[in-house]
């Protein structure tokens, strides 16, 4: 016999997981730059296969007080293409997508854990003795980087310091 625990265990998590969607997509650029919110992974991996609008590199660099010059460098897109995507108003190649959705995310789940955006910026921007010195900015170019990066956040989290 069930007492609801699990159910309100699973409608919290489901809203985190909603409340996650919304900052990613706000960092993203909102709705304007991106279309209607995603709501689930699937609708994450559309969004990546179309092509992000560069304005969301835009929006992104805004949101985490960086240069763009700085999110160009993480997400390395030379300065050459960023102007011409940027003046036809392009969007970014599917690769390029990826790593600036991994932006956003690696971004929301440090604001999370360190309950600020300001900590969440410093954090990503500084070399980190978890990480083997690397700066979690710089990780972004592959998967297993971009992951370094989220379990390190989820060990300080839960207190594990490496």
């Amino acid at each position: 016999m069930s007492d609801g625990k699990c159910y309100d265990v699973m409608w919290h998590d489901l809203d985190l997981l909603v409340l996650y969607a919304i900052e990613v997509t706000d960092m993203l650029g909102g709705v304007n730059a991106i279309g209607s919110p995603p709501a689930t992974d699937n609708d994450f991996i559309d969004l990546v296969r179309e092509g992000l609008p560069y304005r969301s590199v835009v929006a992104a660099s805004q949101f985490l007080h960086l240069k763009e010059e700085q999110a160009l460098s993480c997400l390395r897109i030379s300065a050459r293409t960023a102007a011409r995507r940027k003046a036809k108003d392009e969007r970014l190649r599917e690769v390029e997508s990826e790593r600036l959705l991994r932006l956003a995310r690696l971004a929301a789940t440090a604001i999370d854990v360190l309950g600020d955006r300001e900590k969440a910026v410093r954090w990503l921007q500084r070399p980190n003795r978890g990480l083997g010195g690397r700066v979690p900015l710089q990780l972004l170019d592959t998967d297993i980087g971009f992951q370094s990066a989220i379990d390190e956040l989820q060990r300080v989290e839960f207190g594990v310091f490496s």
